[in-house]
């Protein structure tokens, strides 16, 4: 193709600064990130207890955890808090984590290969039902670790600061080449309860309160979820394959791209129209807020689509796509911002709703 080189400089100058600029936007304008909320690049060695002697139990089931290689991982604790491995909290919380080297942040939930959080395919088998038996574990001791002060976390693109039980900022720590993070702080994220029984050496993670959802409300949540879902694939699909196109201008690969586009286009407008075809009389103003927000982000999303398409095909035609650069930036920091109103939305009718069952309390202290 005539001109690949000029736009091949264009375009990856462009994407390479796509995710990070779009991600770090949008943290700015939820949350301002501060020098205060960035820990110091500082790290420093530490003694910690590995605790082969405590159990960790989930809901009804006590879990074992393993690390990458199928081996036995054990909580620690540092100063009074209890750690686990990233990878078994990504498994306890069902929720995508990934590690940026570049950034040194370890990102849960919206991650930047997944921005818009998608439901991960695979957790991992890192936490599983059951309990290793005694005789199988290493003995509780004194062994050595890293505090890293400087990594930052961040849940659904928001940085997250830990505390302790007295109110002491808590950071990760690396032991044996895995990052453990802490464990009351996790279960915070997750919205359940945490008990430490000091006598049986158990942690227990609960929501405490049993849960029901009307019927009838409960397939409307389910719906809602699924166009969220839907959406958030268009989302994806479109951020992956703009993410690709410098590959595919020096392949000459550029026209199956576009095609694809179209696709992405087609796909977004009928989730748009099917949002504007719901019935919503006799919609609560927290359902209707639900459609609302859901609706506002498949426009975001569609128009985000449709400009992604647009690039593809002026880099078909070998014209200078980066005019739409600004533009494009915007669009997808739009919808990403009405990702979050929607998710937020579809919570905030599910917290509403649901009444606890009399009687069927799990009490946590």
């Amino acid at each position: 193709m005539r001109g690949n080189g000029e736009n091949m400089k264009i375009s990856q100058t462009f994407f390479k600064v796509f995710l990070c600029t779009i991600v770090f936007s949008c943290v700015l304008v939820s949350q301002a990130i501060t020098a205060e909320a960035v820990p110091p690049p500082t790290r420093e060695n530490v003694n910690v207890h590995l605790s082969s002697d405590v159990t960790i139990q989930f809901g009804d089931y006590e879990k074992s955890f393993f690390d990458a290689n199928g081996a036995n991982v054990f909580p620690i604790i540092f100063q009074g808090t209890t750690y686990l491995p990233v990878r078994a909290i990504s498994a306890l919380m069902g929720e995508n984590i990934e590690w940026d080297g570049v950034s040194r942040t370890i990102f849960i939930g919206r991650t930047l290969s997944n921005p818009a959080a998608s439901p991960p395919g695979s957790v991992g088998n890192y936490a599983r039902v059951g309990s290793v038996p005694y005789f199988l574990r290493p003995p509780a001791q004194i062994v050595d670790a890293i505090v890293l002060r400087d990594i930052i976390i961040m849940y659904d693109f928001e940085v997250q600061r830990f505390y302790d039980a007295n109110g002491r900022v808590v950071y990760p720590i690396n032991f044996q080449g895995s990052n453990y993070l802490p464990v009351r702080a996790i279960a915070g994220l997750m919205g359940e309860e945490i008990d430490w029984d000091a006598e049986q050496r158990r942690i227990t993670i609960t929501r405490g309160i049993a849960e029901i959802l009307d019927e009838e409300l409960q397939a409307r949540i389910l719906a809602f979820e699924e166009f969220l879902t839907a959406t958030a694939a268009v989302f994806d699909r479109t951020t992956a394959r703009i993410l690709g196109l410098p590959n595919a201008i020096f392949e000459n690969e550029t026209w199956d791209l576009v095609i694809l586009a179209s696709e992405d286009v087609r796909n977004a407008d009928t989730i748009v129209e099917n949002l504007r075809n719901i019935n919503i009389e006799g919609f609560s103003e927290t359902e209707i807020a639900a459609h609302y927000a859901l609706w506002a982000y498949a426009v975001a999303t569609a128009q985000y689509a449709l400009i992604s398409e647009n690039i593809k095909y002026m880099a078909f035609r070998e014209q200078d796509f980066s005019i739409f650069a600004e533009t494009f930036l915007a669009l997808a920091a739009d919808a990403q911002a009405k990702f979050e109103i929607a998710r937020n939305a579809i919570r905030e009718l599910q917290a509403v709703s649901v009444s606890p069952q009399p009687n069927d309390y799990d009490e946590v202290e």
